[in-house]
């Protein structure tokens, strides 16, 4: 599927050990830290649910893309992420751009939890392997939102990513398209988000479809 994949701490805790709600300030993960998350997938009216995928803290203090203070972060599907946090309290994160499984593009983005502003991500207008692929979005900072889920109470700092992509033959326009509409519920005094909830809207041939996903932390252990 020639869609893009959007690639998107600390004393020991538990869900009954929660963080203080009103803990704002940007913590950097250290190596060992972890988060557990249940998810749970829509799509064509089926629902999948995935409990106990858990992302581990690999390492932490890092130098890596011109950035420092970077850490990385390995889940259950041995994907790799990358977190730089920044020193005015944002937090960056390794963007790759994937289509049809090739990551054809890194770039730092930002996500805006201090500046508190609006974030355009990289244009992407380009032909690859004979495929004319386009990507674009930007990711604005809501504001701030206390969340309960299992793992606890959190004060958080919202932010909504607004992406689209598309595909087709080189020299024509795209037409298998995609939008993506996610928002993230960040909890800055444990380094990691607590909620993620999105919708893609894939369209070919002028027939779209609609596809579901949320992820809730479960219980996390701080290094």
């Amino acid at each position: 599927m020639a869609v893009v994949a959007m690639m998107f701490a600390f004393a020991s805790c538990t869900k009954k050990n929660p963080v203080d709600p009103g803990d704002t300030a940007l913590r950097i993960p250290k190596a060992g830290s972890s988060y557990t998350f249940n998810s749970v997938s829509i799509s064509g009216g089926t629902t999948v649910e995935s409990g106990g995928i858990t992302t581990v803290v690999m390492q932490s203090g890092l130098s890596y893309g011109g950035k420092s203070n970077v850490a990385t972060m390995m889940t259950d599907f041995r994907n790799v992420d990358y977190y730089s946090y920044e020193g005015n309290g944002d937090v960056g994160y390794l963007f790759h751009l994937v289509f049809g499984g090739t990551t054809v593009d890194s770039m730092w983005i930002a996500f805006p939890i201090a500046s508190r502003g609006s974030v355009a991500a990289p244009t992407y207008d380009r032909v690859y392997n004979g495929q004319h692929m386009l990507a674009g979005g930007r990711i604005t900072y809501l504001g701030a939102a206390q969340l309960t889920v299992p793992a606890g109470t959190f004060q958080t700092q919202l932010l909504e990513f607004r992406t689209s992509t598309g595909s087709g033959t080189a020299g024509q326009e795209p037409t298998d398209l995609s939008t993506f509409v996610d928002t993230l519920w960040y909890a800055p005094g444990i380094g990691y988000h607590v909620r993620q909830s999105g919708v893609q809207t894939r369209t070919v041939g002028g027939r779209s479809t609609n596809y579901y996903s949320t992820s809730t932390l479960q219980q996390y252990t701080l290094q």
